[in-house]
C-alpha cells in the first residue's frame, strides 16, 4: 500500500471509503434450504488486479494500514450455480466471522503482539 500526497490522484472521500474495508475479511453464514442446481451456460473469467494500491495520504489518517492484497490474473472456470432460500431472511445470518489483518509492525503499535524488547546497554 503506498500513500500518495497528490491531489490529482483521487478524491479523498472515495479513497477513505475504499480503504475502510481494507484489513478485514468477513465470512457470513446463513441457514438455507437445500440447494438445487441451476443451469448456467458457458464459462466465466474472474479478472483480478495485481500490484500495489495507491491511496491519498489523508485517507489513511489515524489508521495503521500499510499492506494490501489483491487478486491475481483470472482463470476460466466452468460456471456452477445453485439456488437456495435464506430461511431466516438476508438480514439474519447465523454467524459472521470477521478476520482482521495488519502488518507485524502495525500489530506491535496497536499492542496486540509484544514489541521487540530494547537491547540493554
Amino acid at each position: 500500500l503506498s500513500a500518495m500526497d497528490d491531489e490529482k490522484l483521487r478524491d479523498v472521500k472515495e479513497d477513505a471509503k475504499r480503504i475502510g474495508q481494507v484489513g478485514e475479511i468477513s465470512i457470513v453464514f446463513h441457514r438455507c434450504s437445500e440447494p438445487t442446481p441451476v443451469r448456467s451456460p458457458g464459462s466465466q473469467s474472474e479478472a483480478g488486479t495485481t500490484g500495489t494500491a495507491a491511496v491519498h495520504e489523508k485517507a489513511l489518517k489515524g489508521q495503521a494500514k500499510t499492506h494490501t492484497t489483491s487478486l491475481g490474473p483470472g482463470l476460466l472456470v466452468r460456471k456452477s450455480h445453485v439456488s437456495a432460500v435464506h430461511l431466516d431472511g438476508e438480514d439474519y445470518p447465523q454467524a459472521i466471522f470477521k478476520f482482521k489483518y495488519r502488518s507485524r509492525d502495525a500489530l506491535k503499535s496497536l499492542l496486540i503482539i509484544e514489541r521487540t524488547p530494547s537491547p540493554e546497554p
